[in-house]
């Protein structure tokens, strides 16, 4: 019998739904498919370097704060800044 393989916990899906972001839209900012990062935050697909580092621009954070817990509860998500 065959086990899916878990990889390690990871709260994007925390920081995600914190900043009020659709796995479509934070998908489409990191050059992915929303299947491919809902099984990202599920854990059934492993994440990268790469994608953490994306993710952590657009939710202005550090990338290691998506492995450590969901945000603070100050957090509003990115903030639009002015051009």
């Amino acid at each position: 019998m065959f086990r899916k393989r878990r990889w390690g916990k990871n709260f994007i899906r925390e920081w995600r739904t914190a900043a009020g972001m659709s796995l479509e839209a934070v998908a489409a900012m990191i050059g992915t498919t929303h299947a491919t990062l809902s099984r990202m935050e599920t854990g059934k697909l492993p994440y990268n370097q790469e994608k953490l580092e994306a993710l952590a621009r657009v939710f202005h954070c550090q990338p290691w704060d998506l492995l450590r817990g969901p945000p603070p509860a100050s957090y509003r998500g990115p903030t639009e800044t002015a051009a």
